[in-house]
C-alpha cells in the first residue's frame, strides 16, 4: 500500500463517520421532537410586588470630618540641643 491510499482511505474513514454521526444525530433530535413541548407557554409561578409607599427614610448622616495627618522626617524635631 502506498502512502496516498492510506490516505485515501483515512479520509473516506473519517468522511463516513461524520455521516454517520450526523444522521444520528437527526434521528434522536426527530426522536425527542414532541407536540407536547412545553417552551413558549409557560407561567410565571412566582409573585413580585411593590411594597407599600411609606414615607421616606432619612439621608444617612455626613462623614466625620478628617484631618491631615503630617508627618516629619527630620530627627530629633523641636528637642533643644
Amino acid at each position: 500500500m502506498g502512502g496516498r491510499s492510506r490516505v485515501a482511505i483515512g479520509a473516506a474513514l473519517v468522511l463516513a463517520l461524520a455521516v454517520a454521526s450526523t444522521a444520528a444525530n437527526l434521528f434522536l433530535l426527530r426522536l425527542t421532537q414532541d407536540s407536547s413541548d412545553p417552551v413558549g407557554r409557560l407561567s410565571p409561578r412566582a409573585v413580585f410586588t411593590v411594597p407599600a409607599a411609606t414615607t421616606p427614610s432619612p439621608a444617612p448622616a455626613p462623614a466625620p470630618p478628617t484631618t491631615p495627618v503630617t508627618t516629619t522626617v527630620e530627627r530629633h524635631h523641636g528637642a533643644d540641643d
